[in-house]
């Protein structure tokens, strides 16, 4: 079986939900890299402006808050994710809770808009990945 190469990469401005996020992702990470026999690569920012230095060809996911500071939004960083990345699936993770913006994110590029507050919000984002992981595997 080959090894599988996953980028994913965290943007929320939020210090307390990049952390939870990340943490959780990367446990979750652990479990499907043995079990897809891949190599899961998870970059972390709370800097949109880091994060556009940091966008490459290569990217698989982003995991994306809604408000990033600075008057930027998703909806700005979706079409830079677009430009480096055109393959890459962008989940939208956001306290937003106007149905208007999630669907102008999904309509702008966005695979999925979860509700921060939706109970189940962290497993879904790792439901999300699994299934993009999975879409890479058997290609």
């Amino acid at each position: 079986m080959k090894t599988t190469y996953f980028n994913i990469a965290i943007l929320d401005d939020s210090d307390f939900y990049n952390h939870l996020i990340t943490k959780q992702i990367s446990s979750y990470a652990e479990a499907l890299s043995t079990y897809h026999n891949a190599v899961i690569t998870i970059e972390s920012f709370t800097d949109h402006l880091k994060f556009k230095k940091y966008l490459q060809a290569n990217l698989d996911v982003v995991i994306l808050d809604y408000y990033l500071g600075g008057g930027y939004t998703a909806l700005d960083m979706l079409h830079e994710i677009e430009n480096a990345s055109p393959d890459c699936q962008v989940l939208v993770l956001s306290q937003q809770r106007n149905m208007f913006t999630a669907h102008r994110t999904i309509t702008e590029g966005a695979s999925q808009f979860i509700h921060k507050s939706d109970k189940y919000a962290l497993p879904k984002a790792c439901f999300f990945i699994e299934n993009q992981l999975s879409k890479k595997t058997r290609a």
